[in-house]
C-alpha cells in the first residue's frame, strides 16, 4: 500500500500528497506544490498526537478536543488537562 508503484498510482486520489517520498509529481496542484515545498524543508516529522499516544491517551485527547468543541473547556486549558491525565498514568 505504501510502495512507490502503488502511491505513484493514486497520488492525489486519497490525499493532496503520498505517504511515499519517492512519488513523482506531475502536475501538482497549488496545494501540493505547497505541501511539497515544506516538506522539503524538514528531514523528521512529529507523528500527528493521537497516532503517537497510548489508547488510553488518545481516548482523552479527543475527550478533550470534544470538550473544548463544546464549550466546556477553554482552548488554553486543554493541554494541562491532558498532561495531569498523563501524569496520573501513573
Amino acid at each position: 500500500m505504501v510502495s512507490k508503484n502503488v502511491q505513484q498510482e493514486i497520488v492525489g486520489k486519497i490525499s493532496s500528497t503520498s505517504i511515499n517520498k519517492n512519488v513523482e509529481y506531475k502536475d501538482p496542484s497549488p496545494l501540493q506544490a505547497k505541501w511539497l515545498e515544506i516538506f522539503k524543508t524538514y528531514s523528521k516529522i512529529y507523528m500527528n498526537a493521537d497516532q503517537a499516544f497510548p489508547l488510553d491517551v488518545t481516548t482523552e485527547y479527543f475527550r478533550i478536543i470534544n470538550e473544548v468543541a463544546a464549550g466546556n473547556i477553554q482552548p488554553a486549558d486543554a493541554g494541562k488537562d491532558l498532561q495531569t491525565f498523563i501524569d496520573g498514568r501513573g
